[in-house]
């Protein structure tokens, strides 16, 4: 954490939101879980309405701590703004980020150096988000049916070790021709791939996977992508600008 000035308040700021990145996704999914639900209605129908008062005039500290987790859940939960609370718009969100790259990558009427400071930022989200998509989403879809859906992460894989391999080359290479055509076939890739994923396969997630599955994956995927991206800007930072604010 950087303190510039020895300004303090920048300090406990920028703590402030470290501990949120950790603690908002065990929140949210905790009170998002389904059987916390199930659980309490069945203890609504089991319990007698003797008890009921019982324990509407002395609530059971448990009672309690429950109502309080409940309540701090829903008042985390609403500052995330809605499209940073599902696992598919958490991932649109950094394909759109993404995408503010593509152009300037292909243009090679572009000055090389400008080029360069534009990719340093798009493989700094991109690396970031292909770790945390294959870690939190492409490995728990294993429980999930469907043949088509397993065989488009699948895919998802192949195209991600197809652009992890194009960037080791563009960082590698010091040849500006050599350079341009890398960054360019990255470009034409990963558009490639965010247009199929968005097309075919996170549909398929958003339908098969259960409210607490997709909460588990959006839980994980937030963490991920708080803990691993090492640049970020407002125009790279994706899913972690409603995430951080």
């Amino acid at each position: 954490m950087l303190v510039k000035n020895g300004n303090e308040s920048n300090l406990w700021a920028g703590l402030a939101k470290s501990l949120a990145i950790v603690f908002i996704p065990f929140i949210f999914r905790l009170v998002c879980h389904e059987n916390f639900s199930r659980r309490t209605e069945k203890m609504k129908k089991k319990t007698t309405s003797k008890k009921t008062r019982q324990t509407k005039k002395t609530p059971s500290l448990g009672l309690l701590l429950k109502k309080e987790v409940v309540k701090l859940g829903q008042q985390i939960g609403d500052l995330l703004p809605l499209e940073a609370q599902d696992i598919v718009a958490a991932i649109k969100q950094d394909h759109d980020s993404l995408r503010n790259y593509l152009g300037i990558l292909k243009d090679t009427e572009k000055d090389m150096t400008e080029r360069r400071r534009a990719y340093k930022a798009f493989a700094a989200l991109l690396k970031s988000h292909s770790v945390s998509e294959e870690k939190a989403v492409y490995r728990p879809t294993a429980d999930l049916a469907g043949r088509e859906m397993h065989i488009k992460v699948a895919e998802g894989y192949v195209e991600h070790h197809v652009a992890d391999d194009l960037m080791a080359r563009i960082e590698r290479t010091k040849d500006p021709m050599t350079w341009s055509a890398h960054a360019n076939v990255l470009s034409e890739n990963i558009e490639h791939h965010l247009k199929e994923e968005e097309r075919d396969l996170l549909p398929l997630i958003r339908k098969t996977a259960s409210a607490k599955k997709n909460m588990d994956m959006l839980a994980q995927f937030l963490f991920l992508r708080g803990q691993s991206q090492k640049k970020v800007t407002a125009k790279n930072a994706g899913v972690l600008k409603s995430v951080r604010g």
